[in-house]
């Protein structure tokens, strides 16, 4: 706060991360030297899941006091039903069923390249009373020596997304083993993008199947670039964003 004050910000509310729960003296005392009202000096203590946060940040007031700085009127506390009930469920389906095991196959070993991905499975688990439990399977090491064994009890697989061709073959891999083995499976951007090459490829008898965005000399290019796009060169600049009339 002493940093921020020196360049000319004052907080007007501070979350205080913590291990375990701060006593009031030592809220009030943050709030005396750090010039902010008690009330706006809020604790954020560790959670089993961090969808609890919200609700322990209300029942701190934290709503009302934000509405108060903000000069908005502060009605009753909203139940927050069914968010509530999502946590409901989660706990239960965290100890109750067996997990669900799925593979959520990529190139990029930092997970937090997959955070979104890997919370929706979280929450689809939840809503279906089931804990899903992901393994990630780097794409660069999969072959077809070792892809029955990477794969061995999966229920289903992910193919993630990602740029440029690198671990490309390994999606490939996975692709053609999961299809030929009945096992569910979906592609988010180029790994929807990669599941129509191989089907080419290895259904359709396209040996040269690609994408133009990997072979731009590619006599089949089932995956293309639109053309008010083909311009743009910034990575990710060709990705499309919201509804799109699409003819197949």
């Amino acid at each position: 706060v002493k940093e921020l004050q020196s360049v000319g910000i004052q907080p007007d509310v501070l979350v205080l991360r913590a291990e375990h729960p701060l006593s009031d003296g030592l809220r009030k005392k943050v709030a005396q030297f750090c010039n902010v009202d008690d009330k706006a000096v809020v604790q954020s203590i560790d959670a089993e899941t961090i969808y609890e946060v919200p609700l322990l940040m209300q029942a701190q007031g934290l709503d009302s006091t934000i509405l108060e700085k903000m000069g908005l009127p502060v009605g009753e506390t909203p139940g927050l039903g069914p968010w509530r009930k999502f946590l409901e469920r989660r706990h239960p389906a965290s100890h109750i069923f067996l997990p669900i095991n799925i593979a959520l196959v990529g190139k990029y070993d930092l997970q937090d390249a997959y955070k979104s991905i890997r919370e929706a499975l979280s929450q689809a688990g939840t809503y279906n009373d089931r804990k899903v439990e992901v393994h990630f399977v780097n794409s660069e090491k999969l072959t077809d020596e070792n892809v029955a064994e990477a794969l061995k009890g999966m229920a289903g697989v992910m193919i993630g997304p990602g740029f440029g061709q690198r671990g490309i073959d390994g999606k490939f891999v996975a692709i053609k083993y999961t299809r030929t083995h009945d096992i569910p499976t979906f592609g988010i951007c180029l790994g929807m993008q990669c599941i129509a090459i191989e089907f080419a490829r290895n259904v359709l008898g396209y040996a040269d199947a690609d994408s133009r965005e990997m072979d731009e000399k590619t006599p089949h290019n089932v995956i293309d670039i639109m053309e008010e796009q083909k311009a743009i060169t910034n990575m990710g600049g060709t990705m499309r964003l919201g509804a799109y009339e699409c003819v197949l």
